[in-house]
């Protein structure tokens, strides 16, 4: 197993929150996303890296982990789409979004389905390398992924 440890600046961030917090286990969420901001996922080095410094059990950074749909543990593909699956992204054509997605996109793009994307006066909304976008259809998708070479 390779050996994860911050850069200079996650470092200084992850530095930076601890005294922000009143206890280390509360800054479980955040040095999740440090982690995955500096290597796009989270892996076994990184969260063993983390539960020694945070001084927690390895199962806890790894149960967090794996309940929260945010958290990856692969390596991201160059495009990813994330498309809202809650009721009023469902209502306003997201299975239409899915259906064209799935045929029109390669293995370059990553479709996930994640929970609500906070955009539901926009839906159909979806991320799409984390840039968010409302009132979709196939061909604001079309243009949208046009736009990054797919």
């Amino acid at each position: 197993m390779s050996r994860f440890t911050f850069t200079p600046e996650h470092d200084a961030a992850f530095e930076a929150l601890l005294t922000r917090y009143p206890e280390k286990k509360a800054l479980t969420l955040p040095a999740l996303w440090l982690v995955q901001s500096q290597q796009g996922h989270l892996d076994e080095a990184a969260l063993a890296y983390l539960a020694e410094r945070l001084e927690l059990p390895y199962i806890h950074l790894y149960s967090v982990a794996t309940f929260y749909t945010m958290f990856r543990f692969e390596p991201p593909r160059p495009v990813t789409i994330e498309v809202c699956r809650t009721l009023s992204c469902e209502l306003c054509g997201k299975a239409e979004l899915l259906e064209y997605l799935e045929k029109r996109c390669d293995d370059r793009v990553e479709i996930v389905e994640v929970e609500c994307l906070g955009a539901c006066g926009g839906a159909p909304a979806a991320a799409v390398n984390g840039t968010y976008h409302e009132h979709l259809t196939p061909e604001r998708l079309d243009a949208i992924l046009k736009e990054l070479g797919c």
